[in-house]
């Protein structure tokens, strides 16, 4: 059995590329952990990432955050059990493409085991 931390809003998630991170964007601010937002369903997807130090000719450093991986019913680090409002909440496990180049090759998870809190907890 493992267990794994809810993200809230001030969890970090970048690149591969330290120090390349991304600060996601909760869609619901209403079920909220210690006043901060859960992240639920694609809040992970599509924001910017900051600082990715991989550039040069013919390379693109990761600027965005793409699609989740596909997990079954839900994304990686989707809930399957845990939803607010019918959608899934995001756990630590989230993870998924970045646009660097080249495509397909980088993706993004959580960076420096930071979920934005540390004492709620789910068992799988």
């Amino acid at each position: 059995m493992s267990v794994l931390r809810w993200l809230t809003n001030e969890c970090r998630i970048g690149c591969p590329h330290p120090p390349g991170t991304a600060r996601p964007k909760a869609q619901q601010d209403w079920v909220t952990i210690d006043e901060v937002p859960m992240l639920i369903g694609d809040d992970p997807v599509d924001r910017t990432i900051v600082g990715c130090p991989m550039y040069g000719v013919g390379i693109t450093p990761c600027s965005t955050t793409l699609r989740l991986f596909p997990a079954g019913p839900v994304g990686q680090g989707q809930s399957v059990f845990l939803t607010v409002d019918r959608i899934p909440a995001c756990l630590e496990t989230v993870e998924g493409f970045t646009d660097g180049t080249p495509q397909g090759t980088y993706h993004y998870e959580l960076k420096m085991s930071e979920a934005g809190q540390d004492f709620v907890r789910v068992s799988s």
